[in-house]
């Protein structure tokens, strides 16, 4: 077994964490890459494979694990696939040989608290010498476990189509437009708080987004100010928006949104942090392994591309892209610790 611990090294808390697992993990052989600029994960993730390691160990936040996930699943592509989509330009059969784990080390740490068993440093240092022991006594695989793995074809903000993987969760509208907002608010308030004041800011001057939202053969046409595509259950520090979902089921849920106001996502936002579905006569609810959401089109635009018919794009945290998107829920793509 060769690990390679691939640690967000702007964070503090993921490079001591990556530290202590070296302490722990003694007779397992490791080797630690850390990214020393924003947006090094693919490029660690393929730096680590080409060293011939086959455990990736994550250290960092749900953006991180996506760059990271992302990195590992297109170094694996086919020869000769490039007129395919990404999707299948993955040879998975070669990904799913590579064990992942995740270490929790950002501010929100959303996508970790929708994976059954322990998640903490100690348990995953007990996982990587139980293997390591496996290993050296008689290649016998242990029982591993697998997740399913989003992925989206969708919009750059010029209008060029984007394929990406995402592990958690997905956001069309407000949600996404506040992330990017919370990218301008002060850096003393601290994460969470940054979050919730781009929330705040963001309803006051949001308008709702006419869309029409096709889920496998369930389709549905209205306003909505979110449009949520969930694989794990939690985003936004800790607000559990899909209570019902799962990596392992090979289902997207979708959780449709009304035009809040401050008053109604007060009210909501207990719900949230309970893990209580959402009571709002405005909520829909879709379950699903293909999801399209687009603007409805607007019968006066004479061009395919309209920047003004579009909306904001999020994935596991971080801005992507613009609709319109096609989600579709990879089933059991990912072999994890």
């Amino acid at each position: 077994m060769n690990v390679a611990l691939l640690v967000h090294g702007q964070k503090q808390k993921a490079i001591r964490k990556g530290g202590r697992i070296q302490e722990l993990c003694d007779g397992v052989e490791i080797k630690i890459f850390a990214s020393t600029g924003p947006n090094q994960g693919v490029q660690l993730c393929q730096a680590a494979l080409d060293q011939g390691s086959d455990t990736l160990v994550f250290i960092g936040g749900d953006g991180w694990f996506n760059e990271c996930i992302n990195g590992l699943c297109q170094y694996y592509q086919a020869p000769g696939s490039s007129s395919l989509p990404l999707k299948s330009r993955i040879d998975w059969a070669f990904v799913k040989q590579i064990k992942v784990g995740f270490v929790p080390a950002g501010s929100g740490n959303d996508f970790v608290k929708s994976l059954q068993g322990p998640t903490g440093i100690a348990s995953l240092c007990e996982q990587l010498q139980s293997d390591q022991g496996t290993d050296e006594r008689s290649n016998k695989e242990t029982q591993l476990r697998h997740i399913d793995l989003g992925y989206a074809r969708f919009m750059d903000e010029h209008g060029a189509p984007k394929e990406q993987f995402f592990l958690n969760i997905a956001d069309v509208g407000m949600g996404s437009q506040a992330v990017k907002r919370r990218e301008t608010m002060p850096s003393w308030l601290g994460s969470m708080l940054r979050y919730y004041a781009a929330i705040a800011s963001t309803i006051g001057s949001f308008r709702p987004i006419h869309c029409a939202i096709t889920v496998d053969k369930d389709q549905w046409e209205g306003e909505v100010s979110n449009a949520v595509v969930a694989n794990g259950r939690y985003f936004g520090h800790g607000l559990c928006v899909a209570p019902h979902a799962s990596v392992t089921d090979g289902l997207l849920d979708v959780i449709v949104l009304p035009s809040f106001g401050l008053l109604d996502f007060a009210k909501q936002l207990f719900n949230l942090k309970k893990g209580r579905p959402l009571t709002h006569p405005g909520v829909r609810t879709f379950r699903g392994r293909h999801v399209d959401i687009r603007i409805s089109r607007d019968v006066r635009s004479t061009s395919e591309y309209d920047p003004s018919q579009q909306a904001d794009l999020e994935m596991d945290g971080d801005h992507v892209g613009m609709i319109p998107v096609r989600f579709e829920c990879l089933s059991e793509r990912l072999t994890i610790l």
